[in-house]
């Protein structure tokens, strides 16, 4: 005889869905899911060692089971011991494209008022700091980051000496259309090992029906 573990379920298309304490899930036909509740379900079955690998089902001890979906749910809430790691600066609305699926409201290149400062920016990365994870990530976004480029160089240049102070590790990302970045921006990129997340959206035709400057010209060549 076995015994059953706390899970919630709902109907699903044609089968229904399961999920544990752990946020493990798992579908049942009508007939198993009957099987499995009235304790009706053969022990000798696949459906019935998938529920009890799962932790559906126990046929031991039941608070050795409770304790192993215990285990099971703070490994998978382990990020949470280094929340907030993640960290996005904002650093400019000023772009040099204009993409048609852009969902910032970016300003032209040579607008003012539209960069962070680099005094707001050493702000930021002492509060980004203060998180409890050892692992800080800053992410540089726009608009076009790299058009605010000293503010950049700020930012990281404090973000390491402060880690080191702090013997915390930090990293960064720069998310650019790569279209006006320079050689000097680049081994600096590389000097900090910092890495670049950008977008190719696929031949020639299609990134440039989307990815276009603000003189509606494609983008893909000088990408």
């Amino acid at each position: 005889m076995y015994t059953i573990l706390p899970f919630n379920f709902t109907p699903f298309d044609d089968c229904l869905l399961l999920v544990n304490e752990a946020g493990v899930f798992t579908f049942l036909e009508q007939k198993d899911f009957d099987d499995f509740i009235r304790h009706r379900l053969s022990e000798t079955s696949s459906v019935f060692d998938d529920l009890e690998s799962d932790l559906f089902l126990t046929t031991g001890d039941v608070d050795q089971a409770v304790r192993k979906l215990a285990a099971r749910y703070r490994s998978r809430k382990e990020y949470l011991r280094d929340f907030t790691s993640l960290h996005m600066m904002v650093i400019t609305l000023r772009c040099n494209q204009k993409c048609g699926y852009c969902q910032v409201s970016s300003a032209d290149e040579d607008s003012i008022k539209y960069d962070m400062s680099v005094e707001t920016a050493k702000k930021i990365v002492d509060f980004i700091l203060s998180a409890p994870t050892d692992f800080p990530k800053i992410e540089f976004q726009g608009g076009e980051p790299t058009i605010n480029w000293p503010t950049i160089v700020a930012t990281v240049e404090s973000a390491e000496r402060r880690s080191a102070e702090l013997g915390k590790n930090v990293e960064f990302v720069i998310c650019s259309n790569l279209t006006s970045i320079t050689d000097e921006q680049l081994h600096f990129c590389k000097d900090h090992k910092i890495a670049i997340s950008t977008s190719l959206d696929g031949t020639r035709d299609i990134h440039d029906k989307f990815r276009r400057t603000r003189f509606d010209k494609g983008t893909y060549d000088s990408f």
